[in-house]
């Protein structure tokens, strides 16, 4: 069969891989669980992607590389979307705690007016005593 005949549509798609680790740019802790997902130019999900595991390592093996972008997150950091022939040296994600969301701290304090909550209580042990008394 004379292949330089055959339709272009029964070429296959370019599959592509990506292989790195996600780190703490301060720490270098591989951050497991980090979500790396296949991306187009308005940062939407095109259903393609994967999680970093042990110490942040990942394969992300997909047609949907080619010609859209790579998106690199996890909780409480700044995402990273890159090109996908602009990947970092070494294939290392690096990324940067979010400053966005100032801490909060929880401490015992005052208690709330349980006054309903005591009526209540009260109001149900009252109809109680009274439906005993009855028999």
């Amino acid at each position: 069969m004379d292949t330089a005949k055959m339709p272009t549509f029964l070429n296959p798609v370019e599959t592509r891989t990506i292989t790195g680790q996600v780190i703490d740019a301060v720490s270098g802790e591989g951050l497991q669980l980090a979500t790396i997902e296949v991306v187009n130019d308005k940062g939407e999900y095109l259903g393609s992607g994967t999680s970093a595991g042990k110490d942040g390592y990942f394969l992300l093996y997909s047609p949907l590389i080619a010609n859209n972008l790579v998106r690199v997150s996890y909780a409480d950091y700044k995402p990273i979307t890159v090109n996908p022939d602009e990947v970092p040296y070494n294939n290392t994600f690096a990324l940067q705690r979010n400053d966005m969301l100032d801490p909060v701290v929880v401490t015992p304090g005052k208690k709330g007016n349980n006054t309903m909550l005591w009526l209540g209580g009260g109001l149900m042990l009252l109809l109680l005593m009274g439906t005993k008394k009855r028999k």
